[in-house]
């Protein structure tokens, strides 16, 4: 319930806080995480900010009971407003708070007091209150985000030159941009983020926030500005939480292990005691052992073990300076655990989840990873089953608790592995807890099935995803696209079964990818014209190691003058990809992967060719050092355009 609706109306009705903005205590995603968030930005962000940033950490503490703690916030806002001795209009928010607070508590006379105070204060309040409103919502999450931007957009009628509302209007933008990047019609360069960041940046040229959320904007369109603001934010900010969790995003797209590891260890120099640099460059380790085995090579080779060490000492690293640093330790486990040092993986898992103050998004993480661990290293279903359960039950919707949805259904539908009533039980158990979100549907067309059990397939739920298709394929026996789905679920199988340690040659992975192969087949025979799904099917005879049968479809597919521009970029990356590993034609697959990166069509595949491109041009034992000068001034070309 808000605030307001406790107090009614009354002399409070006029008061201008988060007490009385409407704000749904339901609405606030992982409340217990807001205020280690808010004291880390008052610990690193300008002065200027911090009255504000006080006065939503009271609003927080009264929404956890703690109403001492949320007056001595209050206090501290005060106390600040008055040594930076602000103009009367600044203390309008931090007066109704108190006001509203004492009201609440029963402190009359306080509240009269505060009361008279705010009656005091009118003079630019409206600037005022819309800015804190915004900066407010800004920090409470992504269903404030609306009113955030309405509120900046209000504040910069009146001053447009203002840096501050500048600065949170981009950071804004920024965020709903990025709510909605994976299904934007609108290409980045039309975007408005970019724009006002720009211009935030221009009236603020030293704020470090600003410029990694440029150089995300401009990662795939302008990379070498891109790369040149992350530096520069680096430079400034090596270990600032706000400023870093940007840059681990940017380190995350950019693909390109070498370059990412060259300047992560040169910020690394200026701040040895960085614990995020180290976690980061630990990552790039990591992506280094995974590219290694997804190239071929073995789990227990040289090169694996030395990078998965490498992993290992500077999550080591990262954790002993920053014992606090959650994601550090379960990086940490997981790497111990693809070491097969299992004794010291399992006891960072449970040491973990006794920490009473996990925010609930980490521990849903470590309940997830340690029931994988559980499930696939250890072979003990019923415990795996009950911590992906403890992790479901966290209702927070994100990749963890869709991936702890996905082995629940998994293991409900091994029969061979648990019993029968488990298996009910689990049913059960996800039913109740979803049971207040389902709501009964019609049953849906071909298409918008086949879109329906994507998303639940993306979500983990492969099982129940295979269920709705193959009912939905029983109605409608002639669609290509219900056959692709299912294709794609037997696939997802396979990586799943591959991810927890069975082997490539193993029966299970054999009979999840002749499914796959057998379904994409039937997809491309119904709709000849289906390029996604001929796509699929090489991949699939990829893996099942039947490469006659794959390459004669990417070259058919690229003879195909009716492809639109996204498909013909899919297909340049993939086969390139193909040539590079398996026909190891580094020459073949540098000319597909100029080809994809040629295109303009900024997506994840073009990021793969730039990444893939980067990669080669390394590879000095692999390629001539003219052909690496080449790929690299290639790239600088198509950039400049």
């Amino acid at each position: 319930m808000s605030a307001d609706k406790v107090t009614g109306g009354g002399k409070l009705k006029n008061l201008e806080c988060l007490f009385t903005w409407e704000v749904d205590k339901d609405d606030i995603n992982d409340l217990k995480a807001v205020p280690e968030k808010l004291l880390d930005r008052i610990k690193f962000c300008p002065r200027k900010y911090h009255a504000t940033y006080f006065n939503i950490l009271a609003f927080v503490s009264h929404l956890q009971g703690k109403a001492d703690t949320a007056l001595e916030y209050l206090g501290k806002s005060k106390a600040l407003l008055k040594e930076d001795k602000r103009d009367k209009a600044d203390f309008l928010v931090t007066y109704s708070s108190f006001a509203w607070l004492h009201h609440h508590l029963g402190n009359l006379d306080a509240m009269e007091t505060y009361l008279g105070k705010v009656k005091s204060t009118c003079e630019g309040r409206e600037i005022a209150v819309e800015a804190e409103k915004g900066w407010s919502f800004l920090r409470l999450g992504a269903k404030f985000y609306p009113r955030a931007k309405e509120s900046f957009q209000k504040a910069l009628e009146a001053e447009p030159d203002s840096v501050s509302y500048n600065v949170g209007y981009a950071v804004v933008l920024y965020r709903l941009e990025e709510l909605v990047r994976k299904d934007a019609k609108v290409k980045p360069k039309d975007r408005l983020a970019a724009k006002q960041l720009q211009r935030a940046l221009d009236l603020d040229p030293t704020n470090a926030e600003v410029m990694v959320l440029l150089a995300l904007k401009l990662q795939h369109l302008n990379p070498s500005k891109s790369r040149e603001l992350i530096q520069k934010a680096l430079t400034k900010c090596p270990d600032t939480p706000q400023i870093t969790r940007y840059i681990a995003t940017y380190f995350g797209r950019e693909g390109s292990t070498e370059e990412s590891l060259e300047i992560l260890e040169e910020a690394a120099k200026r701040a040895p005691n960085s614990s995020f640099l180290y976690n980061q460059i630990g990552l790039c380790h990591w992506q280094k052992m995974i590219d290694m085995k997804s190239d071929g090579s073995s789990a227990g080779g040289a090169e694996v073990k030395a990078a998965a060490a490498e992993s290992i000492r500077f999550f080591r690293k990262t954790v002993e300076l920053k014992p606090s640093n959650t994601p550090a330790w379960v990086h940490l486990a997981e790497a111990y655990k693809e070491s097969r040092q299992l004794e010291r993986a399992e006891p960072i898992f449970t040491r973990l989840l006794s920490d009473e103050s996990l925010t609930d998004a980490e521990r849903q993480h470590c309940h997830t990873k340690y029931g994988n661990f559980l499930m696939y290293l250890r072979k003990n279903h019923a415990k795996a089953i009950e911590q992906f359960k403890k992790a479901y039950k966290i209702r927070i919707d994100c990749g963890d608790r869709s991936l702890a949805r996905g082995k629940l259904m998994m293991l409900a539908g091994q029969k061979s592995k648990i019993r029968a009533k488990e298996g009910d039980d689990i049913l059960a158990f996800l039913s109740a807890v979803d049971k207040q979100d389902r709501q009964p549907a019609p049953a849906p067309a071909p298409a918008a099935a086949a879109h329906l059990c994507a998303d639940k397939m993306t979500g983990g739920g492969e099982l129940k995803s295979l269920e709705m298709l193959e009912e939905a394929a029983k109605r409608y026996p002639d669609s290509s696209s219900l056959y692709n789905q299912i294709g794609l679920c037997h696939w997802q199988k396979m990586i799943d079964m591959k991810s927890g340690g069975l082997s490539a040659g193993g029966a299970e992975v054999k009979a999840a990818t002749a499914e796959s192969i057998r379904f994409f087949h039937k997809s491309v025979k119904l709709k000849p014209s289906n390029t996604p799904a001929w796509m699929h099917l090489a991949e699939a005879y990829i893996e099942s190691g039947q490469l006659g049968r794959a390459e004669p479809i990417f070259t058919r597919l690229l003879s195909d003058e009716s492809l639109t521009d996204a498909d013909q970029q899919h297909c340049h990356t993939k086969y390139g990809i193909f040539l590079m590993y398996q026909r190891k034609n580094n020459a073949k697959a540098i000319e597909q992967l100029k080809k994809a990166y040629k295109i303009r069509n900024d997506c994840g595949y073009r990021s793969q060719a730039r990444a893939k491109l980067m990669k080669l041009a390394g590879q000095k034992s692999k390629i001539r050092a003219k052909e690496g000068d080449d790929i690299l001034a290639f790239l600088s070309a198509v950039d400049k355009q």
